[in-house]
């Protein structure tokens, strides 16, 4: 049912997942239901970075999957309040989902030489 919500970042090698609110109340997403969307996106060829963006109501949460080099983890924490391994992060944002989205757009750009480059 999500799989349609899936925008592809192809300059930056990235899958992007994002739910709001309602569409969580419209398809009665409860907690754990989420579980392993955001792994979805590396199995796209060339994808290399996916993550998925959930507005909670009382903040917006994120899981950060990467591949090879590009460590998750540090964007994670150097924008999104997040952290974890090197490959599979968590993050928030105290802001609205489309901000968040928004901030995530606009800072994975100055990744995209470096995402270029993982194998």
């Amino acid at each position: 049912m999500f799989v349609h919500k899936m925008e592809i970042i192809p300059e930056c090698r990235t899958a992007l997942i994002y739910l709001n609110a309602e569409e969580l109340k419209r398809f009665e997403v409860r907690t754990g239901d989420t579980e392993g969307l955001v792994n979805f996106g590396l199995g796209i060829k060339n994808i290399v970075f996916s993550v998925l963006i959930i507005d909670r109501t009382e903040r917006v949460k994120m899981s950060f999957r990467s591949k090879g080099d590009f460590a998750a983890n540090e964007f994670a924490g150097k924008y999104f309040q997040g952290g974890g391994h090197k490959n599979a992060s968590g993050g928030q944002s105290e802001d609205t989902l489309e901000n968040t989205v928004a901030l995530f757009k606009e800072k994975i750009q100055l990744y995209k030489d470096q995402l270029q480059q993982v194998k």
